[in-house]
């Protein structure tokens, strides 16, 4: 960007100033960890990440940001890196937190739940996903649980079109949500 406007900065310029930048802001950082462990539940979820390693055949490895986010009252998105998709990061990061995890079925997420004594709260859009990968398979049965998927993702939707949060979202959850869980674990 700066380039082109006719302003040469070298780029390790550049990458010192971020590298200040994240020193500077740590002290925030970490009072926002602190505070995102205060919530009822934190989602949480994992990307793959390339990133240099001359030791690599290619010098590129794959490493994960993971993002934490927080619930109404607690409401921060943070990022936390690591070399890999172990257990260890995630562990240290969430140390100290009793609420409900929501997150996929990796199953590091399920030994984090066991050893703090968080819960495991699975996502729906995960194993939605399980449906659609299914579907060539089996379109009768796919549809059937696919749409109420539809249904149940349309409660969210609508609820965040009309602004409904806290105690309300969980009212309409609950009315709205549950009957329809029931029904896609009967099936």
């Amino acid at each position: 960007r700066f380039a082109r406007i006719g302003v040469p900065i070298a780029r390790s310029t550049m990458v010192g100033w971020l590298c200040s930048a994240a020193k500077t802001l740590r002290p925030l950082y970490a009072r926002m960890r602190e505070l995102l462990l205060g919530s009822k539940f934190i989602a949480t979820d994992d990307t793959p990440m390339k990133v240099q390693d001359r030791s690599k055949v290619k010098n590129i490895k794959l490493g994960r940001v993971w993002t934490y986010r927080g619930d109404d009252e607690h409401p921060y998105n943070l990022f936390d890196y690591t070399a890999g998709r172990g257990r260890d990061g995630p562990m240290s990061f969430i140390a100290g937190f009793k609420g409900f995890l929501l997150g996929d079925c990796f199953s590091g997420n399920q030994a984090l739940c066991a050893e703090t004594g968080s819960i495991h709260v699975a996502c729906n859009a995960h194993a939605r996903r399980y449906w659609i990968k299914a579907e060539p398979n089996n379109k009768t049965a796919c549809a059937e649980i696919l749409r109420m998927y539809r249904e149940l993702f349309k409660i969210e939707s609508d609820a965040q079109e009309l602004g409904v949060s806290g105690e309300q979202l969980k009212l309409m959850r609950e009315q709205e949500a549950v009957p329809l869980l029931n029904e896609m674990k009967k099936w």
